[in-house]
């Protein structure tokens, strides 16, 4: 019961979220105001990048699945392996 009670915010508080100029209602035109304010450009609004690999790319400019030593790109290869047994390309079902 503690535990759920420190949860509880006391009569006449109000959880900050729903105000100031982070407040839904008026989300959008606050935080317009506040970039006027502090001289800051419009965010980039672009197609965010489908994958992970491809985030890191134009995040870091290397690629994840690259050689670090030359800089290609390497081929991944999958391996059907069992214990007991001589590993074995996967045939290409595509």
């Amino acid at each position: 019961m503690r535990r759920f009670l420190l949860h509880t915010l006391p009569p006449k508080f109000r959880k900050i979220r729903y105000f100031g100029f982070l407040a839904a209602c008026h989300r959008r035109k606050r935080l317009r105001l506040c970039r006027e304010l502090l001289r800051m450009p419009e965010p980039q609004t672009g197609a965010p990048p489908t994958d992970y690999l491809e985030r890191y790319r134009q995040v870091t400019g290397r690629w994840l699945l690259g050689c670090p030593a030359s800089g290609t790109e390497a081929l991944l290869t999958a391996v059907d392996w069992r214990p007991g047994e001589e590993p074995r390309p996967l045939e290409d079902t595509s």
